[in-house]
Parts: structure tokens; C-alpha cells; sequence
């Protein structure tokens, strides 16, 4: 377990100091040095080349880690097993770059309207869908054999300063925009050098190309497994990012998208604990399902509802008590405050998201973890129509009012689906309690007057309401003992502050 925990400590550090590096991106050097427009350009490029990469990649890094097992202690299978997983996504690139050349009529026709900023950025995104594909399966090389920590390096330090440098480089005058997108795709590139040399120094990157393993009987489990996977990760990015392709079809362009993608960075941050829990509850609850153990799936089902939903009101109430404050820090706020609405509505479907608990690790670990995937299908479905729906008429404000509606509706379809397959539900009345909670502590915040608009008095505004959320809120929970797990870890740290 050493290295499990050393990696996990430095993969922790280096990712909340990219937390804090893509915050000052977002929430500073874009409004300052893009306008909405090009901040909309540099997120669409990524996040369709990401959407892209679901498409072309074939589910062979998730492949990689479930079938790594397998393969690990043979010294001649192992080479040929990395070489098919090397070589698969090459043929996935090879039929979508061909689609890719034939539709760019299509792309031409859809978003030379309200967004021909786009237009002469559309080969791109070829090159940065090919880097994501190997990023991504480049990681899942090093993270079989227990590395995480430079992965995480590369991705939330090297290639968040890099932007960072690319947008006051461009803020500056001293790159065009044509160089400052370029640039930016081949800092992925980079990505890529990076984590194969990193990969090569692990002295486990052997690959070998042999015909024959397409006739181990393995290989027809992974085929099926890979498939799965593809499907599934396909049906999650679209729903989190089919609103680039929409909302930069519709009035306003891809600068509706910029206003869209700055409220949507300030809101995610609700669920970056959500992120931390499930990576724990997964095994355990894999763990669980191998035992049978449908008691000890309720009671963590439970108490991760529980948690998830105190530490999510706390966040929520700190960015939404304090978003006026925040956007008027934000250079060109009054530009950006038209994404207000945005950040309420995602910010409340991530809540849900997390109030709702593991039900996705409980029905994937389980014997129905099909199930998820029709699940997922349906919910792209109701988005793509929702969005069409909205968008029309309430803008940005309308994809984010269908990201909430679709949020939750299929958690409410996974609470539906356990309880009767399973006979679990994860609420007790502590959630009402910590609701409860939160609503109070929210009021009690109506009372601060708002700040003046100076930047002094915008900060200390800032940290006054926030010294109330924090007192109020964490004093409340622990007083009305509303989770036995944050009052433990409450007696665990006064304890070590008595000591010291």
C-alpha cells in the first residue's frame, strides 16, 4: 500500500494547485485577455476534439486497466497486449478522420451563421483528437502500473500554466490567434512526448504487435467489454458537452458559449469532492457486490448521500452567496454576469448529483450494470431535445436549465431502479436536516449588505460572508449531529489540537 499512498498523497497536491491554477485562468486571465468570443473558440476546440476522441478511442483505455490483470505476469503476451491497445485506436482515428472529411460541409453549413469565428479552425481539432486519444491511454499505461502522480502532473500543472502563458502571451500582442489556438493544440502534443518518455522510464512500455492475440479467447471478452465502455463514456461526454456543439449554433454564437463556459467553471467546483468520493466507494461497493454484502451497500450508499449532500450545500451556498461579489471581481464581469442564471441552475443539478449518492458505482457494480448504459442513452436523447427546446428561447440560461432537468431525471431513474431491484434508498432525515441547514445559513447571509464595488471592499465582503457560511454551517452540522462521520472527523481534529 506504500506506493498507492505516496501516489494518491502527490496526485492530490498537484491536483488541487491545478484547481487553483485553472481558477485564476478562469476567473481572471481569460476575462481579462479574450474576449467571450475567443474564450468561447479555445473551449469549444478542446471540448469537441475531447467528444471526438470518445468516438475514436474505442474504449481501449478503460480496457487497459480492467484487462491489465490478465496479462501482467506474462512476459510474452504483456508486450502484445499494450501493442494491440496501441495500434486499436489507430484504426478507431482512421474511420473518423475519413467522416471527418466529408462532413466539414456540414460543420460549414451549421456555424457559418452565428459562429464563423470557428470556421477556419476546423482541422484542429484532427490533430487534437489524436492527442487526447494517446493522453488518454498513455495515463491508463502508467496508472497499471501504480503511477499517477506525473500523469496528474502533466495534465493539471503543465498543461494549465501552458494556457495560462498562451492567453497573457496572446493578451499581450506578441501571438495572433491563429498561433495562440495552434499553440494550444500542440501543448497536448507535448502531453503526449511527456507521458510516453514518462512511460519509457517506468521500463514497462514493451509493445509488440502480433496478429495472433486477436485469436485469444480474452481478446473476444475485451472486444465486448471495450465496446461497453465506449458506449457508456460516449453517452456521458455527450451530455456534458453536446452544449458546445448546440449553444454555439444558436444566437449568440460561440461568444454565448464563452459566457456559458466561465458560469460553468465557477459552478463544477461543487462536484470536485464527488470526484474524490467515488474513486473510495467504487471499490468498496465492487468489493460488496462480490460478497453479496447488500447490507453494507445501503449503509455506504447512505452515508456517501449524506456527505456528498453536506459537503455540496456548503460549496454551493459559498459560490452562489457570494456570486455577485465574484463577478464583479472578474474583469469584464458586467460582460459575464449574463451567465449568472447559469451558474445557479448547473450548480443545483450537480447538487443533486451528489445528493443522490453512488447510485451509478451501485448499479455498475452490479449484476444489472448494463442497465446504466440504456439509461445514458435516453438521458442524450432528452438532452439533445431539451436543448432544443431551451436554447431557442432562453439562450445559454436554456442549456443550463436542461442539464438540469436531465440530471435530474436520471438520478431519479437510478433511485428508482435500486430501490426496486435492490429494496436501498439513501435518505434518512438527516438530509432533510442538512437542507435544512443550508436554508437557514442562506438566510442569515440576506442580511450582509452587498459590497460597495470596490475591490477592497468586494474581498472583505467576500470573506465575511464566507466566515459566516463556514461558522454557521459547519456549527450547525456538528451541533445537530446531522453526520456521524463529520462529527467523528470534528472529535479527530479537536483531539490533535489539544495535543499539540
Amino acid at each position: 500500500m506504500g506506493i498507492v499512498i505516496r501516489q494518491s498523497i502527490k496526485s492530490a497536491v498537484v491536483t488541487y494547485a491545478g484547481v487553483l491554477i485553472g481558477t485564476l485562468n478562469v476567473l481572471w486571465l481569460s476575462p481579462k485577455f479574450l474576449s467571450k468570443e475567443e474564450i468561447g473558440l479555445a473551449q469549444f476546440v478542446v471540448d469537441i476534439s475531447l467528444l471526438y476522441a470518445a468516438f475514436a478511442q474505442l474504449g481501449v483505455s478503460q480496457t487497459a486497466l480492467r484487462f491489465f490483470p490478465y496479462f501482467q505476469e506474462d512476459s510474452r503476451l504483456y508486450p502484445r497486449f499494450l501493442g494491440v491497445l496501441t495500434v486499436l485506436p489507430l484504426a478507431g482515428l482512421a474511420v473518423f478522420s475519413l467522416a471527418y472529411f466529408l462532413l466539414e460541409p456540414v460543420f460549414t453549413r451549421v456555424y457559418r451563421q452565428e459562429s464563423p469565428l470557428l470556421l477556419p479552425y476546423y482541422y484542429y481539432l484532427l490533430p487534437l483528437t489524436f492527442f487526447f486519444v494517446y493522453i488518454q491511454l498513455l495515463e491508463s499505461f502508467a496508472r497499471i502500473n501504480l503511477r499517477i502522480a506525473v500523469p496528474a502532473l502533466i495534465r493539471e500543472l503543465f498543461l494549465k500554466l501552458f494556457n495560462a502563458c498562451l492567453i497573457v502571451l496572446y493578451g499581450l500582442g506578441w501571438i495572433s490567434l491563429d498561433q495562440f489556438i495552434l499553440m494550444l493544440v500542440a501543448s497536448y502534443g507535448l502531453a503526449v512526448v511527456f507521458l510516453l518518455l514518462y512511460n519509457r522510464q517506468l521500463g514497462k512500455l514493451s509493445v509488440v504487435f502480433d496478429f495472433s492475440f486477436f485469436k485469444l479467447p480474452v481478446f473476444r471478452e475485451m472486444v465486448s467489454y471495450g465496446l461497453f465502455v465506449f458506449m457508456g463514456g460516449l453517452g456521458t461526454l455527450l451530455i456534458y458537452k453536446i452544449d458546445a456543439l448546440m449553444l454555439s449554433a444558436s444566437a449568440g454564437g460561440v461568444g454565448t458559449y464563452g459566457i456559458y463556459t466561465i458560469a460553468f467553471k465557477i459552478a463544477i467546483v461543487i462536484e470536485i469532492p464527488r470526484r474524490a468520493i467515488a474513486q473510495i466507494t467504487l471499490p468498496l461497493i465492487t468489493t460488496a457486490w462480490r460478497n453479496n454484502d447488500v447490507a453494507h451497500i445501503g449503509d455506504l450508499y447512505r452515508k456517501s448521500a449524506l456527505n456528498q449532500l453536506i459537503v455540496g450545500v456548503f460549496l454551493f451556498l459559498g459560490i452562489w452567496c457570494n456570486i455577485d461579489a465574484i463577478f464583479n471581481l472578474i474583469p469584464n464581469g458586467e460582460v459575464y454576469q449574463a451567465g449568472k442564471s447559469v451558474v445557479l441552475l448547473i450548480a443545483l443539478s450537480r447538487l443533486a448529483d451528489m445528493a443522490t449518492g453512488p447510485n451509478s458505482e451501485i448499479i455498475f457494480g452490479s449484476k444489472y450494470y448494463r442497465y446504466d448504459l440504456v439509461g445514458l442513452v435516453v438521458m442524450v436523447l432528452v438532452k439533445v431535445v431539451a436543448n432544443r427546446i431551451f436554447i431557442p428561447v432562453l439562450g445559454s440560461t436554456g442549456a443550463a436549465f436542461a442539464d438540469l432537468l436531465v440530471v435530474v431525471l436520471y438520478n431519479g431513474a437510478k433511485l428508482l431502479f435500486i430501490w426496486r431491484k435492490f429494496g436501498l434508498q439513501p435518505f434518512t432525515y438527516h438530509n432533510a436536516v442538512a437542507l435544512l441547514v443550508g436554508g437557514l445559513v442562506y438566510a442569515a447571509t440576506t442580511f450582509i449588505p452587498p459590497a460597495a464595488g470596490t475591490v477592497a471592499d468586494t474581498l472583505f465582503n467576500i470573506v465575511l460572508r464566507s466566515g459566516l457560511i463556514t461558522g454557521l454551517y459547519v456549527g450547525l452540522i456538528y451541533l445537530f449531529r446531522v453526520s456521524a462521520d463529520a462529527n467523528a472527523l470534528a472529535a479527530a481534529l479537536f483531539r490533535k489540537v489539544r495535543g499539540t
